[in-house]
């Protein structure tokens, strides 16, 4: 079991190669409310209009 945190996890929607192919390689992975929290607000008060039900989706 990995635990990941807020970094990891916008990095991984950025699409940075490294961290991609580490996520890929987890069996399986968790993480708290608090970094969805934080990853899902960072979608809704960036710039530009957000579809928070798709960014939310991205984490099934």
């Amino acid at each position: 079991m990995t635990v990941v945190d807020t970094s990891v996890i916008i990095d991984y929607l950025a699409g940075v190669d490294d961290v991609v192919r580490w996520v890929d390689r987890q069996e399986s992975l968790l993480t708290s409310s608090v970094c969805i929290y934080e990853v899902l607000e960072g979608e809704v008060f960036g710039p530009g209009r957000t579809d928070i039900y798709q960014a939310r989706q991205e984490f099934t």
